[in-house]
């Protein structure tokens, strides 16, 4: 799936709610054309940064063709709330991961908890290591840049020997 599908798929959702007060009696199935993208959305996370006045949106969708380590893709959606002059980005991340923990908003963007797969020594075993994915897509004034940066942040471990 990519960004421009995502895009597509919004801007469809968007439209349709924009309508709604003209609701048809009886809503066809939409096609596969239409629902494929839809289909790879597997959960979704919002939260707003005030100080920029966005909302900020984390989609996961299965991006695995078959059962495999980090299934998860991850797309960042920042969204201008100024209806005069709204604007949008979307960014798929580098970084597939096994599942999302928690997203938070930050001074240059938003922190995403995860948790990603770590092959095991023994064949077909794997365990999974938390790791913290910062993204900054602000500038100092708080406005939108073009492009994301990416790092990863593993969690200090705190007392604890082998």
């Amino acid at each position: 799936m990519n960004s421009a599908r995502v895009a597509i798929v919004m801007w469809t959702c968007g439209a349709a709610l924009a309508s709604a007060n003209s609701l048809p009696k009886v809503v066809a199935p939409l096609s596969q054309k239409e629902w494929a993208p839809m289909g790879m959305v597997t959960a979704l996370h919002a939260v707003s940064n005030k100080r920029a006045g966005l909302e900020l949106r984390l989609i996961e969708a299965d991006g695995s063709r078959s059962v495999a380590l980090d299934p998860v893709a991850l797309f960042v959606v920042a969204t201008d709330q100024d209806t005069t002059d709204r604007s949008q980005h979307i960014w798929r991340l580098p970084r597939t991961v096994a599942r999302v923990r928690k997203v938070w908003s930050t001074v240059c963007g938003m922190d995403i908890a995860v948790d990603v797969d770590k092959p095991g020594s023994s064949p077909g075993a794997v365990r999974q290591r938390p790791l913290t994915l910062k993204t900054c897509f602000l500038d100092a004034k708080g406005q939108l840049e073009s492009n994301l940066q990416i790092s990863e942040e593993a969690p200090v471990e705190t007392g604890q020997h082998k």
